[in-house]
C-alpha cells in the first residue's frame, strides 16, 4: 500500500501546480480503493485531494471518480451532485457531468439505487434531462457538429425524429454544447422546418453556402462545380445572391463569379463560357472576342463576358479593351457617368487602341445610337489630372455594376 499512497501524495502535489495530472491523480485514488478495506481511509484520501483543488478542478476530480465507478453506484449520484455544484458557469464541464449522470442513471442494475441516492442528497427527483434518451441526444449533437449547412440539412433528413415535438428537451441539452449566439439559429430552423419543410427552412443557407463557395473556387474548381451543380448555380436565388453580395464587397471575385452564372445561365452562350474558362486558365484572350457585333445585342451578356476578360487580362492593352467595353454596357443600358469612368480607364490602359475604338463605335452606332455619346471623350485631348483605374483585375467592376 505504501508505494500506492506515496503515489496519491505525489499526484496530489503535481495536481496543485498543473491540472493536467487530475487524470492521473483519479486512477491512483481509484487503485487506493481496490487495495484498502477500510473505506475510511479511502474516503480521507478523497477528501484530502479535493480540499487541495479549486471549485473547477473539484468538479473535475469528481467526474473522473464516476467514470471509474460501477454503473448506478447510488454513491455516484452524491458525487455527480456535488460537481455540478462546483463545476459554476463552465459549460463544458456542466455537459460532461450531465452526460455522467444519464449514464448512471440508465443502468439497469442502479436505477433506483441510484435515483434514491440523488433524491436523497438534493431533497429533490432525478430532473428530467437525466432520462433523456442518449442515443437521440447523440444525433441532437451530431446535427449541430456538422462543419456545412449542406450536411446539416442531409442529417435532419435523415434523422427527422429531431424535428418532433418530443425531442424538444434533447434538442435543449443539445445546445449547451453551442455558443449561446449560435442557439437560436438551430431552434429558428427547427421551427420553421416544421412549418415549411425542411428544403424550405434551408433553402437561404444552402443558397448562400453555394454562392460562398462558388465565389472562393479557383477557375478550375468554378467549372467542375458549373459541371456539376449547373442548375443550382443559375437559378435566381444564388444569382441574387451573388447580386447582393457585390453590392456590400470590394472583393472582385465576387463580381467575377456573378459573371460566370449569368454566362452559364444562357444555354446558347456555351462556347462563350468555355472560353471564359480557358482564358481565366491561362488560354487565349477574350479581348477579340468580345468584338463581336452580335454581343452588343444583349448587353448582360456583354457585361459577363468584359468582366471576365478583365479579370483574365494578361496585358494593359487587354485589361482597356474589356473596361472599354464595359463602356459601352453602360452607355447601351443609359448609364453616362459609369460610362465615362470606364472609358477613362480605358483610354489609360491601352491609348494605342483608342482609334481601333472610335472605328467600332462608328460601327455599331448606326443601329445602337447611345454608344456615340462614347466618342467625344475618347476624341477629347487626354487631362493631365486623370487618375488611371488602376492595372489588374481588382479594378474590374462587378456584372450588375455594368448592366
Amino acid at each position: 500500500m505504501a508505494p500506492t499512497e506515496e503515489a496519491v501524495e505525489l499526484y496530489r502535489d503535481l495536481t496543485t501546480e498543473n491540472p493536467a495530472f487530475l487524470p492521473q491523480l483519479a486512477r491512483v485514488l481509484k487503485s487506493l480503493e481496490g487495495q484498502h478495506t477500510d473505506s475510511r481511509v479511502t474516503e480521507s484520501a478523497w477528501t484530502q485531494a479535493l480540499e487541495s483543488l479549486d471549485r473547477r478542478q473539484q468538479a473535475v476530480l469528481l467526474l473522473y471518480r464516476t467514470m471509474h465507478a460501477d454503473l448506478g453506484d447510488p454513491a455516484a449520484a452524491t458525487w455527480l451532485c456535488d460537481a455540478l455544484a462546483a463545476a459554476g458557469d463552465d459549460l463544458a464541464l456542466e455537459s460532461a457531468l450531465r452526460d455522467e449522470v444519464r449514464r448512471h442513471a440508465d443502468a439497469s442494475d442502479g436505477r433506483q439505487g441510484f435515483a434514491r441516492a440523488w433524491a436523497e442528497h438534493t431533497g429533490e427527483a432525478l430532473p428530467v434531462w437525466a432520462s433523456l434518451d442518449r442515443e437521440l441526444l447523440e444525433q441532437a449533437r451530431a446535427w449541430m457538429a456538422t462543419p456545412t449547412y449542406a450536411e446539416e440539412h442531409h442529417w435532419l433528413v435523415e434523422h427527422r425524429e429531431l424535428l418532433e415535438a418530443s425531442a424538444d428537451d434533447t434538442i435543449e441539452e443539445a445546445l449547451r454544447r453551442v455558443p449561446p449566439e449560435e442557439q437560436n439559429r438551430y431552434r429558428q430552423l427547427r421551427d420553421q422546418a416544421r412549418t415549411v419543410g425542411l428544403a424550405e427552412a434551408y433553402r437561404p443557407l444552402l443558397v448562400g453556402e453555394l454562392a460562398s463557395t462558388f465565389i472562393r473556387a479557383d477557375p478550375f474548381a468554378q467549372q467542375e462545380l458549373l459541371q456539376e451543380r449547373r442548375q443550382d448555380l443559375t437559378d435566381p436565388a444564388v444569382r441574387e445572391t451573388l447580386t447582393a453580395a457585390a453590392e456590400g464587397s470590394d472583393d472582385p471575385r465576387v463580381g467575377l463569379a456573378r459573371a460566370l452564372v449569368d454566362l452559364a445561365s444562357d444555354p446558347e452562350r456555351e462556347a462563350l463560357l468555355n472560353h471564359a474558362f480557358a482564358a481565366l486558365q491561362g488560354g487565349p484572350s477574350l479581348a477579340p472576342t468580345l468584338r463581336d457585333p452580335a454581343l452588343v445585342t444583349n448587353p448582360p451578356i456583354l457585361a459577363a463576358l468584359a468582366t471576365v476578360a478583365g479579370h483574365a487580362a494578361g496585358s494593359d492593352a487587354d485589361l482597356g479593351e474589356a473596361l472599354f467595353h464595359l463602356a459601352i454596357v453602360s452607355a447601351l443600358t443609359d448609364e453616362p457617368d459609369q460610362a465615362a469612368e470606364y472609358l477613362a480607364a480605358a483610354r489609360q490602359r491601352a491609348t494605342a487602341r483608342v482609334n481601333d475604338w472610335l472605328t467600332h463605335l462608328a460601327t455599331i452606332g448606326a443601329t445602337y445610337p447611345r454608344v456615340l455619346a462614347l466618342i467625344p471623350p475618347l476624341t477629347a485631348p487626354a487631362s493631365a489630372g486623370d487618375d488611371p483605374a488602376g492595372g489588374d483585375a481588382d479594378d474590374i467592376p462587378t456584372t450588375e455594376e455594368s448592366t
